[in-house]
Formats: structure tokens, sequence, C-alpha cells
């Protein structure tokens, strides 16, 4: 298909979180369930929030994929602070240890879970 000239540029959408920026740190949850299978990873950074998500419909955590992705949608349209949101996931969630690394390892890391 061509190229053409949009009519107008996109100026609305659902409220969310603004993105991390993947070239520094931050703190880091990978989200599971029991048989040890990862969800996702749950992003913080001040006030930066990411959700990275692993599992699809055929899986067992899609179920929690689908309650974290609803609770981030929720928290940011109420204007939740992303370290408050972080708290209140983590809180419903099986999830590891927080750790602090660089975004760009955890980016790697991704694709191979």
């Amino acid at each position: 298909m061509p190229y053409r000239e949009q009519p107008m540029s996109f100026s609305a959408g659902p409220a969310r979180y603004p993105a991390p920026d993947w070239d520094a740190g931050g703190t880091v949850a990978r989200v599971w369930v029991p048989d040890d299978e990862t969800v996702g990873w749950l992003i913080l950074q001040e006030d930066r929030l990411a959700w990275l998500s692993a599992a699809g419909p055929e899986t067992l955590g899609y179920p929690i994929r689908e309650m974290v992705e609803e609770l981030l949608r929720d928290y940011c349209a109420t204007g939740v602070a992303a370290a408050d949101a972080w708290e209140a996931i983590l809180q419903r969630t099986l999830h590891t240890t927080p750790q602090d690394v660089p975004l760009s390892a955890l980016l790697a890391e991704v694709p191979r879970a």
C-alpha cells in the first residue's frame, strides 16, 4: 500500500504510565505462577512503570497477565502513582525479589524466556 498523508495525528488514547528509559537501570520483579512459568516482568524506574508480558492465551499464567494489565489500566486512569501501583500489583502476585538491573540486560533476557 503506498504512503498517504494521514488526515490527523494520534491525539487521544487510554492513560498510561511513562515508559522507562531502556538505556538506564530500573527495579525489576519477575511475576510467575507455580511450575516456574514466567508471566512477565514489572519494571519501576522513578515515576515510570512498565509491564513486559510473556504469557500467551494458552499458558497457565494468562489470567495473571490479564489481571496485571487491568490493574495497570485502572491505576493509571485513576491517577495512582507508579510506585503505589507497583506495590499494589506485587502484593497480588507471586514474584521474585525486586532487583535493580540495567534494563538493556533485561531486554536481552526477555526473548529467551
